[in-house]
C-alpha cells in the first residue's frame, strides 16, 4: 500500500549523494503529496443509504424496463390482431402512438439515467465515474430527450383525454395515421433538437488519490471550468424549463383539473335527476298498481344499485386523475427545481448530494409506474380491488362479511 514510500527510502539510502536520485526525488514528491491532498477531499456514501438505495433502485429499473417493452408488445400485438379482423382501429389511432412514444421515451430514461444512477451508487466514493468516457457527454442529453418527448406526449394524451368527453363527431372519429405519425415524428424531431446543445457539454475530468493499491487515477463527469460553460448550461436548461416544461406542466394540470370538475359537474347533475325522477315516479306507481299490463306506460327508471356503483365509478375516476397529478408533479418538478439552483448557487454538503439522489430515484419511479397508470391502468385496478377485498376479508370489523368479500 505504501511501495511509494519504500521506493523513495531505497534511492535515498543507495544514492544519497547522487544528484540523479534527488531529481527523481523530486519528481515523486508531487505525486504523492497530491494522492495525499485529494485523499481528503473523496467524501463516503453511508452506508445505509447506500444499501437502501441500491435496493430501491434494482427493482424499479427493471420493473420500468419490463413494463415499458410489455407497452410496446402489447400494442403492436394488439393492432395486429385488429387489422387482420378489419376492425374500426382509427378510433384510438393517436391514443395507441402516443402509447407507443411515450413507452420508448421511458425505456430512454430508465436506460440512460438507472444506469448512471446504479453505476454511481455501486461505488463507495462520491462522484466517481466508473462508465466509459463517451457516456459523460452522451447519457445527460439522451435524459434530457427522454424527459422532453415524454412530457409532450403526456399532455397530448390528458388533452386527448378531455376532449372524449365532449360531444364533438369530428374529433371523435379520431386523427388518421399519417397525421399521428407526422405529429410523433415532429414530437421526437423537436425534443432531440432542443437537447443537442446538451450534447458535449459535460466532460471527463481526471485526477489523482490514494486507493487502497497507491495512487490511483479516478474519473469525474461534470461541466468544465470554464465559467461560460456553466453560462451557458443553466441558459440552456432555464429555456427548457421556462419555455417547454412549466407550460407542459400548467397544461396537464388544468385539463386534468377541468376533467375532474366536469365528471363531478356531471355525477351532481345525474344524481339530482335520479333524485327527481324517483319522486315523479313513485305516484305513478301507486295509481298504476292495479294490473300489471299499465307498467309498460312508467318510464325507464335505472335499478336501486345502479346510481350508486355510478356514483362509486366516477369518484375512483377523480382518484385516478389526483394520483396521475401528484405522480407526475412529484416524479418530474423536484429534480428540475434543484437543477436549476445548483447551476446557479454553490450547493456543498453530502446532504445535497443524498437530496439529488433521491429526486433522481422519483424520476425513475415515476417512469416505472407509467405502464400501470396508463398502458394496463385496468389490469392496475383489478389487482388493487382483489387486495382491498383480501384485506376486507382478514379484518374482524362487523361492517364487513364475507360474502360482500
Amino acid at each position: 500500500m505504501w511501495r511509494e514510500f519504500i521506493v523513495l527510502d531505497e534511492i535515498w539510502i543507495s544514492s544519497k549523494n547522487s544528484e540523479k536520485s534527488l531529481l527523481n526525488i523530486t519528481q515523486l514528491l508531487p505525486l504523492i503529496l497530491d494522492c495525499f491532498q485529494l485523499e481528503s477531499h473523496l467524501a463516503k456514501y453511508d452506508y445505509a443509504f447506500k444499501i437502501t438505495l441500491q435496493a430501491f433502485l434494482w427493482p424499479t429499473v427493471v420493473i420500468g424496463v419490463v413494463g415499458n417493452l410489455a407497452v410496446l408488445i402489447r400494442i403492436f400485438a394488439g393492432y395486429t390482431s385488429k387489422l387482420s379482423n378489419n376492425s374500426n382501429v382509427p378510433l384510438k389511432t393517436f391514443y395507441l402512438f402516443s402509447l407507443v412514444s411515450f413507452a420508448v421515451s421511458d425505456l430512454l430514461f430508465l436506460v440512460s439515467s438507472g444506469t448512471n444512477a446504479l453505476a454511481t451508487i455501486s461505488r463507495d466514493k462520491v462522484g466517481l465515474w466508473n462508465l466509459p468516457s463517451w457516456t459523460c457527454s452522451v447519457l445527460p442529453y439522451l435524459q434530457t430527450v427522454a424527459v422532453i418527448s415524454g412530457s409532450i406526449t403526456l399532455t397530448g394524451i390528458a388533452v386527448d383525454r378531455y376532449k372524449a368527453l365532449e360531444i364533438n363527431p369530428a374529433w371523435s372519429r379520431g386523427l388518421s395515421w399519417p397525421c399521428v405519425t407526422l405529429y410523433n415524428l415532429f414530437l421526437w424531431l423537436l425534443a432531440f433538437g432542443v437537447s443537442y446543445p446538451i450534447l458535449g457539454m459535460y466532460t471527463i475530468r481526471t485526477f489523482k488519490y490514494r486507493g487502497e493499491h497507491g495512487c490511483v487515477e479516478g474519473f469525474q463527469c461534470g461541466l468544465e471550468s470554464d465559467i461560460n460553460v456553466h453560462y451557458n448550461a443553466a441558459l440552456v436548461y432555464s429555456i427548457i424549463f421556462a419555455v417547454i416544461f412549466m407550460p407542459l406542466i400548467i397544461v396537464f394540470i388544468t385539463v386534468h383539473v377541468l376533467l375532474a370538475s366536469n365528471i363531478l359537474r356531471f355525477r351532481l347533475h345525474s344524481s339530482e335527476m335520479h333524485q327527481s325522477s324517483g319522486n315523479n315516479s313513485q305516484p305513478a306507481a301507486a295509481e298504476n298498481s292495479t294490473g300489471p299490463s299499465e307498467a309498460t306506460n312508467n318510464p325507464l327508471r335505472l335499478p336501486p344499485n345502479e346510481p350508486l356503483n355510478m356514483t362509486k365509478r366516477k369518484r375512483r375516476i377523480i382518484k385516478i386523475i389526483s394520483v396521475l397529478i401528484i405522480v407526475y408533479i412529484v416524479g418530474k418538478l423536484p429534480s428540475w427545481i434543484l437543477l436549476m439552483c445548483k447551476l446557479r448557487i454553490s450547493l456543498k454538503g453530502m446532504f445535497w448530494v443524498y437530496v439529488q439522489q433521491i429526486f433522481s430515484s422519483l424520476m425513475l419511479l415515476n417512469a416505472a409506474l407509467n405502464p400501470f397508470l396508463y398502458a394496463f391502468l385496468s389490469e392496475t385496478l383489478s389487482v388493487i380491488d382483489v387486495l382491498k377485498k383480501v384485506r376486507c376479508c382478514k379484518k374482524n370489523d362487523p361492517v364487513y362479511s364475507i360474502p360482500n368479500c
